[in-house]
């Protein structure tokens, strides 16, 4: 059944569950590992936002998970936090306002249960887009070449060096990720 308002998971089974998910995904608290990428076919492409998304953003990731008929996902964070921590978020402009509301300040990840699609939410000015190629080309408006490149300049416009040297290290991981989908 799906909820049409964003709401804290606190079963302790569905929570676990979702821990376990995080492990197969991830790569420590911010990188999308690059085989379970590639073993879905997926392309994956950062794109920069900052708070996570932005009212265009928002409209962007609902369309494409509608696209998918994806109707809510799992927001699981990726560091470790204090209190109520899980979610299910309606993908719906709504339900993601107001998961950037709840989540803005902390890092996480929004999958769907049937694992569609993946967006990584950073805090550090840029979220990753993953999954086939239409959902990506639709969250970012543009085709994925582009987009990369858009990223690149992103980069490199970065003032603080430190910054300038991961966001280039992100850019450089998801570059050859290309899908097969």
């Amino acid at each position: 059944m799906t909820n049409t308002e964003f709401f804290a998971i606190s079963n302790p089974v569905e929570i676990f569950r979702l821990g376990n998910l995080l492990v197969g995904v991830l790569d420590g608290p911010e990188l999308l590992k690059i085989d379970y990428l590639e073993l879905r076919g997926w392309v994956a492409v950062p794109f920069e936002s900052a708070l996570h998304f932005d009212n265009v953003d928002v409209d962007r990731i609902a369309t494409a998970a509608a696209k998918l008929s994806c109707l809510e996902c799992n927001a699981i964070p990726t560091e470790g936090l204090a209190g109520p921590l899980y979610y299910r978020v309606p993908m719906t402009p709504r339900g993601l306002q107001a998961f950037n509301r709840k989540c803005a300040h902390f890092k996480y990840l929004l999958v769907p249960d049937n694992e569609l699609f993946a967006v990584f939410c950073s805090t550090e000015d840029y979220c990753v887009a993953a999954g086939p190629r239409d959902f990506v080309e639709i969250v970012l408006a543009k085709g994925i070449e582009a987009a990369r490149d858009d990223f690149r300049r992103y980069v490199e416009s970065e003032t603080l060096e430190p910054h300038r040297r991961f966001k280039a290290g992100i850019a450089d991981r998801y570059q050859t990720v290309s899908g097969t989908n």
